[in-house]
């Protein structure tokens, strides 16, 4: 989730609003934003063809960046992964 912190101020009858946004930290963060996207899928219980499919690549890329997924997150399936994708949610709450 991503914080707003604004301020406003006029100069004669024009108001004018200034943002600041913030990201909050990634769930994730060893991971690419596409991995992020890949492990958001995966947790939606989708196939890697559905995924392929979405994000409008291949088969064997969405396999591959499975791949790399576990390797930097230490997992070996996808149950493992949703399991720790669930976990730090649950340590971050919104």
């Amino acid at each position: 989730m991503a914080r707003v912190d604004g301020a406003s101020f006029r100069v004669g009858d024009e108001e004018f609003v200034y943002l600041a946004v913030a990201s909050s930290p990634p769930l994730l963060p060893e991971l690419t934003a596409a991995e992020c996207e890949v492990v958001a899928l995966v947790c939606q219980g989708r196939a890697n063809k559905e995924i392929a499919a979405q994000r409008g690549t291949s088969v064997n890329t969405v396999g591959n960046q499975l791949a790399a997924i576990f390797g930097k997150l230490g997992v070996a399936s996808r149950f493992e992964l949703v399991e720790l994708a669930t976990r730090r949610a649950a340590l971050d709450p919104p």
